[in-house]
């Protein structure tokens, strides 16, 4: 029976996106240079085989630490800026079972 445990943790830093601006009365594009804050990403799992590694078990579990929202910063101000409420980077945590059979032929 072998048991395997995997644990991985991703950093990511600051970075610079550009930012697109479209007023409603207009069709003009404007654009704004913004930086994202640095956030982590973790996931983790166990998988486990069974009867001479004909079935494997893997339980585990994604985005452990939640991160639904990244805080943007504006770098270049103007009249009209707002903030907002972040970049949008994930839906939670989540877990998962998955079950696999090795027919062997």
């Amino acid at each position: 029976m072998h048991t395997a445990f995997t644990l991985l943790l991703k950093y990511n830093g600051k970075h610079k996106i550009i930012t697109l601006l479209a007023p409603i009365p207009t069709t003009i594009l404007f654009t704004k240079k913004t930086t994202t804050d640095a956030y982590n990403w973790l996931d983790a799992s166990i998988k486990k085989s069974f009867y001479n590694n004909q079935f494997q078990a893997t339980l585990g579990g994604r985005n452990l630490l939640d991160i639904t929202r990244v805080n943007v910063s504006q770098t270049t101000g103007g009249v009209h800026s707002s903030n907002g409420d972040g970049l949008l980077l994930g839906y939670g945590r989540s877990f998962y079972l998955k079950l696999l059979y090795n027919l062997n032929f």
